[in-house]
């Protein structure tokens, strides 16, 4: 048993380390190591304290002896580590090995209840409200309760508190375990008593909606004679119904005789007149329609224009297109257009006037509205317009006439509006009205003529003949003529010729042989020439000159031989072909472009592309052929088709990327140098490298480095400044590493941190700077006097104050609380300090508040004194203001303790204002001290008048 206690405990203090729950109820162990009778639900926390006993006091729980309270982590404690749990766990099971056993009676829990040496939760269905070792007790009728729980809750369907649970009323519902409130259900619905969910929530009669969900009322035109969520139902077709949320068929009302109306109809004004009915009297009786309309729907309607209906029509088809009008029933009437007529109604379409008429007006009812054409024209059937007559064959002019007859020489043989037609050429007429050409007489032989010809004067010389009219002669051998008239015949082109008379057309002109060639007006054959590239007698034919050989002109002269450096691959050639570079030559007669070969200094195939040697490589021959060669790696040549080796060093320090470089730029700078490519190379300076081939700029180490290495080669020369220390890029020397800003040192040291009451804003090897008297700071490093935060209002602290308490009042202020008070008036302090206030010397005071010293005491009104030093009251006949004693003027006095010279007045027998001069009273009158002489009066005269007169 005290081996299952210690396990438990074990677990519960050290849960993190051992792997188990941190909440399970542990045992507290007594110090005579014996069962204390008590069991209780302990929870742990990291550390040690005090747990509470018993009696309610604390009792402290540490080690003493052999047998002493091992104590329980308490909430709170400094001590949270899992450091602190394993050592919990230690200690008691050193307590276990040191005493053999561990006590296990503790209480259990609320909520729980005793099973051998553990608390376990009440089952669900029960509960336990108390810590104690009592049973769970089972929860009441329409109750219920979660495992572990110290009340139970009303069951779903039921409101209040445990013992005293009552079910949801009618149209309320409750669907959680608990004392909540019972749900209303959602308007218009309602549910049993008892209800567990919204679902139980049904629309009332009336209305329709999902159980448990809002409850819409049935629209006009329906009812609903049940709950539930059913659907309403619709009105039958021919009633209406304007109530909402009926409940009832009796609400839907009939419509009125001869009306009917759709299902579901929600007011009078659904229900309309059958076909053939339309409303009469404000809508409340049916009527028949009228002739000229149709009815549907309760609606009167109009037959579309331009035509009519019988009565009690029904539709829209049963109007019918009047006379004069076409169209299907029931639709548009359009208008019978010009040139057509309608004599009947009805559907059918207009009928066209005839062949030779026209009708301009639309909407004819009768023939006899077709008129007849103009003379000598005519029309086709449905002419709208006189426009639309067309002019007869033999007669011409616009349609519509007039039509006037063809004159002599011209012919029409159609109808319409076409001009007369002229007589061809060739012939002529002298007849009108023709309405054939045959009128037209051809001319005489080897003559024709312009159009429209009249006479036979008229015709002219035909091609291939020329000369007067009348008188026409043949062309001649090597001419023709294409055009009718007097013209002369002209010549046949050049490479052609004409051996026989009366050419009409330049293709009657015979071509010249193959590759010859004649000038124009050719008789003969032998007119023509060989062409350049070929030879033969006059007349052909005309061989091509051989491979090789070439003829610049035309004639019968032999071909010529080829130059060197040019060939002529083809027969025919009338010049020679250069060869294909010009780096190339070949023998004179060169037949093939292949006979071309590339000069020294130059490869390539023969009658190909020759290309020099290229800068970087030289030429060189064998046996056979030449051949370019590369230049070795760090040297070069600028220049291309360099015969034999020519090859130049690269500069100092510098280095090709490879073998066949050409120009001079081609040597770039070695790794650790730099300059320009081909160019004298400069060594890397201390606090540089390059890392690379090229004429790449040298790379400086990055900032907060530096490097003392000449012409490095890698970023690894870079050595790092002090963490806290900064230096430019290119650093030479480890003193351009300087302590950051906040950071003080030497250059090229260590760099520490200012320390609090200080600020450094600039990097270098400056020392902090104090925050100023008056400000403090607890940073560190700070670079910013920013940091320094001002004193409290009225305080002051040293130069480099490194807290707030360093903050001291001022002289004449005094600590009262987080602030510094002036001292108040009649009290001073003259030190600086968070000390308090001196009061002034008896009889003194301050002119106001925040006096810094005693001297600031000055006596007060009606006293003297030195300032800070003993005050005497002012005797009387004097008087007493900051300090000083004064006597009052002549002939006046005062009374003790007087502050203001107006507090001296005149002696008796003077007078005069308080404070100022005293008179002697006048004769006549007396003074009896003051401001005033009063004069004297018989009887009853004062003594003082004797005295004064």
């Amino acid at each position: 048993e005290s081996t299952g206690n210690v396990y438990w405990a074990a677990r519960r203090l050290g849960g993190d380390t051992l792997g188990v729950p941190l909440d399970r109820p542990l045992l507290r162990m007594a110090s005579d190591g014996q069962q204390t009778g008590r069991r209780r639900n302990l929870r742990s926390e990291a550390g040690f304290g005090a747990t509470q006993s018993s009696d309610g006091g604390r009792e402290e729980e540490s080690r003493r002896g052999g047998g002493g309270l091992i104590a329980m982590p308490q909430r709170g404690s400094a001590a949270r580590s899992s450091v602190s749990r394993r050592a919990a766990v230690l200690a008691l099971l050193m307590m276990v090995v040191l005493t053999g056993h561990v006590a296990d009676a503790a209480l259990c829990a609320a909520g729980y209840t005793p099973s051998g040496d553990l608390c376990v939760e009440c089952a669900v269905g029960t509960y336990k409200a108390a810590e104690s070792n009592a049973t769970c007790t089972a929860c009441g009728t329409n109750e219920n309760s979660a495992a572990g729980a110290t009340v139970c809750s009303c069951n779903p369907g039921y409101t209040g508190s445990a013992g005293s649970c009552s079910a949801c009323a009618a149209g309320k519902y409750k669907d959680t375990l608990g004392s909540a409130s019972c749900t209303s259900c959602p308007s218009n619905s309602n549910s049993a008593s008892a209800s567990t969910d919204i679902i139980a929530c049904t629309c009332n009669t009336g209305y329709t909606g999902p159980d448990g969900g809002a409850c819409a009322e049935c629209p006009a035109g329906s009812y609903k004679t049940a709950t539930g969520s059913a659907n309403c139902t619709l009105c039958a077709a021919g009633k209406y119904s304007t109530a909402v949320a009926a409940t009832a068929s009796g609400t839907c009302v009939s419509c009125p005789e001869s009306a009917t109306s759709p299902e579901g109809s929600p007011a009078y004004i659904s229900c309309f007149c059958i076909d053939g009915y339309s409303w009469y009297e404000s809508n409340t009786v049916c009527v028949e329609c009228a002739a000229g309309t149709w009815c549907t729907g309760g609606t009167l309607n109009t037959c579309p224009a331009n035509s009519d209906s019988p009565a009690q029509s029904s539709a829209a088809t049963d109007c019918t297109c009047n006379a004069g009008y076409s169209g299907a029933n029931g639709d548009t009437c359009t208008i019978c257009a010009a040139g057509t007529y309608k004599s009947t109604t009805g559907a059918d379409a207009c009928t066209s006037c005839a062949s030779g008429t026209y009708s301009t007006i639309a909407g004819a009812t009768e023939s006899s509205f077709c008129f007849p054409c103009p003379p000598s024209s005519t029309s086709n059937p449905g002419a709208s317009a006189e426009t639309q007559c067309v002019c007869d064959p033999g007669y011409s002019g616009a349609d519509g006439g007039p039509c006037l007859v063809c004159q002599a020489g011209y012919y029409k043989v159609a109808n319409g509006s076409a001009a007369c037609s002229e007589c061809g050429i060739g012939t002529f007429s002298s007849s009108t009205g023709a309405t054939t050409a045959t009128t037209c007489t051809a001319c005489p032989a080897n003559c024709v003529t312009d159009t429209a010809a009249i006479y036979s004067f008229q015709c002219q010389c035909d091609i291939g003949y020329t000369g007067s009219p009348g008188s026409c002669s043949v062309c001649g051998l090597g001419t023709y003529k294409d055009m009718a008239g007097s013209a002369p015949c002209a010549k046949c082109a050049a490479g052609t010729y004409l051996n026989t008379t009366g050419g009409t057309a330049a293709s009657d002109c015979f071509t010249c042989p193959a590759n010859s060639n004649a000038p124009r007006g050719s008789t003969a054959i032998t007119d023509c020439t060989c062409d350049p590239g070929y030879t033969g007698a006059d007349g052909g034919p005309c061989e091509p000159c051989g491979l090789g050989t070439f003829k610049k002109k035309s004639g019968s002269a032999t071909c010529d031989t080829c130059d060197t450096a040019k060939y002529a691959a083809s027969t025919g050639s009338s010049v020679c072909t250069n060869c294909p570079d010009s780096n190339q030559d070949s023998p004179a007669g060169s037949v093939s472009a292949d006979n071309c070969t590339c000069n020294d200094g130059y490869n390539g195939p023969n009658g190909g592309s020759c290309v020099a040697c290229a800068a970087g490589t030289y030429w060189v021959q064998n046996t056979t052929a030449g051949y370019c060669v590369d230049c070795v790696q760090g040297k070069y040549l600028p220049d291309e088709a360099v015969v034999g080796d020519q090859c130049a060093t690269c500069p100092t320090h510098t280095d090709t990327a490879g073998e066949a470089t050409g120009p001079i730029t081609g040597c770039t700078c070695n790794a650790g140098f730099t300059g320009a490519d081909g160019k004298a190379c400069v060594a890397c300076p201390a606090g540089a490298y390059k890392d690379t081939q090229g004429s790449d700029a040298c790379t400086d180490c990055a900032a907060n480095t530096y490097s003392t290495t000449l012409n490095a080669t890698s970023s690894a020369v870079c050595i790092a400044c002090d963490a806290n220390a900064q230096s430019p890029a290119g650093s030479r020397e480890s003193v351009a590493c300087t302590c950051n800003a906040g950071y003080t040192g030497p250059d090229g040291g260590s760099c520490s941190a200012c320390g609090a009451g200080t600020y450094k804003p600039t990097e270098g090897p400056y020392a902090c700077t104090d925050c100023q008297t008056g400000k403090y700071s607890a940073a560190s490093a700070a670079t910013n006097e920013s940091v320094c935060s001002d004193c409290i209002a009225n305080s002051d602290s040293p130069a480099g104050s490194t807290a707030s308490s360093d903050c001291t009042c001022n002289k004449g202020y005094y600590k009262n609380g987080a602030a510094c008070d002036p001292c108040a008036v009649g009290s001073y302090k003259d030190s600086q300090g968070d000390g308090s206030c001196t009061t002034c010397p008896t009889g003194s005071s301050t002119k106001g508040t925040g006096a810094e010293g005693i001297t600031e005491c000055a006596c007060n009104d009606g006293y003297y004194g030195d300032l800070g030093g003993t005050c005497t009251e002012c005797p009387v006949g004097s008087y007493c203001t900051g300090g000083v004693q004064m006597t009052c003027p002549y002939y006046s006095t005062s009374v003790a303790q007087s502050s203001a010279q107006t507090d001296c007045t005149c002696s008796p027998g003077y007078f005069g204002p308080n404070g100022g001069e005293c008179v002697l009273c006048r004769r006549g009158y007396y003074c009896e001290g003051g401001t005033t002489a009063t004069a004297c009066s018989g009887g009853g005269t004062p003594p003082l008048c004797s005295i004064s007169s």
